[in-house]
């Protein structure tokens, strides 16, 4: 499972980021890099080729 997050503080214009749910233990809020980032939503996917080619 991917999940999406978007830096805090949340704005439409900030970057958006895809952790894999095993590097963020399912966490709302998480820190990478040095810049915090906050779950929007959680993607289900079966084959991440798929989906990104």
């Amino acid at each position: 499972m991917i999940e999406i997050f978007m830096e805090i503080p949340l704005y439409i214009d900030k970057e958006l980021r895809f952790f894999e749910i095993e590097k963020t233990g399912g966490s709302i809020e998480y820190a990478y890099d040095g810049i915090d980032f906050y779950n929007l939503f959680d993607l289900y996917y079966r084959n991440v080729n798929k989906l990104f080619f």
